[in-house]
């Protein structure tokens, strides 16, 4: 087992725009067009795993108005949402579907950053 002597809150970066979890940095490139980005959000990294590509982004909005603004424009695009919405002012999660494609989001205030992390997830 490897260790390093880092402290949490540091990321361990290699030259290659990934991280040791295989996070990489941006945006993926095929982003789908009908999903949208979180109001004011800006992409931290994404991760291609068996349940999806999972995208992080931070916010400086609330995340009840992260989660409506997103609603709105992802419905717009014909996606509807699935049972078991949890949100509170501090966070939640939703999902929705359109056809054989699911779409998450994972909101979740942080108060010592004074923003929002988001993370959404496509498949």
């Amino acid at each position: 087992q490897q260790t390093d002597n880092k402290t949490s809150g540091d990321q361990t970066k290699k030259t290659d725009g990934k991280n040791e979890l295989g996070i990489k940095d941006g945006m993926p490139a095929d982003y789908p067009g009908d999903v949208p980005k979180p109001l004011n959000g800006a992409a931290l990294g994404y991760l291609s795993t068996q349940e999806g590509t999972v995208v992080t982004f931070e916010s400086l909005d609330k995340p009840r108005d992260i989660l409506k603004d997103f609603t709105d424009k992802l419905e717009k695009e014909g996606f509807k949402k699935g049972e078991g919405e949890m949100m509170s002012d501090d966070g939640g999660l939703a999902v929705w579907n359109k056809e054989k494609r699911e779409v998450s989001i994972m909101l979740a205030w942080q108060k010592e950053k004074n923003n929002s992390s988001v993370v959404i997830t496509y498949k």
